[in-house]
């Protein structure tokens, strides 16, 4: 598959809100996972591990992220980029820190849901560390790459995107990932 038929759009967020959003996942506790794609079945799989931080906001259609909630204000966030017709299954803010080690190498390609579904990744915060999505029946062929650039939030179909994240070099790298169903 293509990127022409993965990608749905990419808005910019204006400064004010990428601020805002950026000053949320700061705040946010953190809480450590082993991988980022697969947790321990990464492990189990005999695939490298890829440690991370996360909190979740969402997690199966239900409100999980307490007082956090209200500052990442996810209906604004929806409406924005017009998903607020779309129930919300999954939102949750990650953090890399920088590994210069892993530079360039994805980590765990995957897809986040297991049905179709629409995926908004949006950057927190410039820094390297690409989302790097491939070919869903050959994950060696890479098909795009997308750089974090603050306020950036790429929207595209989740159930044959297999997607990447990799360790960033210079500077943290934050994200906040939410799944839609596809209507």
């Amino acid at each position: 598959m293509s990127k022409d038929n993965l990608f749905l759009n990419t808005i910019q967020f204006p400064r004010k809100i990428a601020n805002k959003i950026e000053d949320a996942a700061l705040s946010s506790p953190w809480f450590f996972f082993s991988d980022c794609a697969h947790g321990e079945d990464a492990r189990k799989k005999g695939l490298d591990m890829h440690p991370y931080f996360s909190y979740s906001l969402v997690k199966d259609r239900v409100a999980k992220g307490g007082e956090w909630m209200s500052k990442y204000d996810l209906a604004f966030f929806s409406k924005y980029i017009r998903m607020n017709t779309h129930p919300m299954i999954r939102a949750h803010v990650t953090f890399h820190w920088p590994r210069p080690e892993c530079f360039g190498i994805p980590h765990n390609f995957h897809i986040d849901q297991q049905f179709p579904h629409i995926v908004a990744l949006y950057y927190v915060n410039d820094t390297d560390g690409d989302t790097i999505f491939c070919d869903e029946n050959d994950h060696s062929k890479i098909i795009h790459r997308e750089t974090p650039k603050k306020g950036r939030c790429v929207i595209f179909e989740g159930l044959h995107a297999y997607h990447a994240s990799s360790s960033p070099t210079k500077n943290i790298r934050m994200t906040l990932n939410i799944n839609y169903d596809h209507l």
